[in-house]
């Protein structure tokens, strides 16, 4: 039996990365994303994150802004009808999210995020 009968196979090429598969800047760290993704299903706790110290952080700061306009639509859609089933599913999203902020991403609402921008509350710049 010969040696090339042995050898490893080549190697696959690596993927490029790209938009989902890359993920936010190393300045985010492991604190910024356990905050931010906490922020998303107990929003209240957006609101703490924003009087405290964290705010400064830009990560952080972009997602409780986020999760805190998220919220309160979702609270205030209860006192309609469509709200009984608005919330359930904001919720849930809001989990999905956490999950995906916890991971680094700089996440995307539809309409939440070009508002916020829109009003200046937040940006990804650092």
């Amino acid at each position: 039996m010969s040696e090339e009968m042995y050898e490893a196979p080549p190697k696959a090429p690596e993927p490029e990365p790209t938009a989902s598969t890359t993920f936010a800047d190393p300045g985010i760290t492991d604190d910024d994303k356990l905050w931010a993704a906490l922020s998303w299903p107990i929003w209240p706790l957006a609101i703490i994150l924003l009087l405290i110290d964290k705010k400064d952080r830009p990560f952080i700061k972009y997602n409780a802004v986020q999760a805190l306009v998220l919220g309160a639509v979702a609270y205030a859609s209860t006192f309609i009808a469509v709200g009984v089933c608005l919330a359930p599913l904001a919720f849930i999203y809001a989990i999905v999210l956490a999950f995906k902020v916890y991971k680094g991403e700089w996440v995307e609402v539809p309409v939440i995020t070009n508002f916020c921008e829109g009003q200046g509350w937040i940006s990804r710049t650092v």
